[in-house]
């Protein structure tokens, strides 16, 4: 548990400061192709970070939640 959460936050401030970044390119994107590629930048760190969030859960035997899922969101 105590190495998961180590590499947990590790990977987490990256992630971070990759999906602020991502968000700010997409205020200043130039065209419609770069406000795209900035915005998936950001879903996939966005991504990222969830998944770390869920090896914290398992490593701390937490139980699992139930939250509303966009299936939009699941198949994209």
């Amino acid at each position: 548990g105590q190495l998961i959460a180590g590499i947990a936050h590790e990977i987490n401030n990256p992630l971070n400061v990759i999906a602020i970044q991502a968000s700010n390119l997409r205020e200043i994107a130039a065209d419609e192709d770069e406000r795209r590629a900035a915005e998936a930048i950001q879903r996939n760190a966005l991504r990222c970070g969830q998944l770390v969030k869920n090896m914290l859960a398992y490593a701390r035997n937490e139980a699992p939640s139930r939250s509303p899922l966009s299936v939009r969101e699941l198949v994209e």
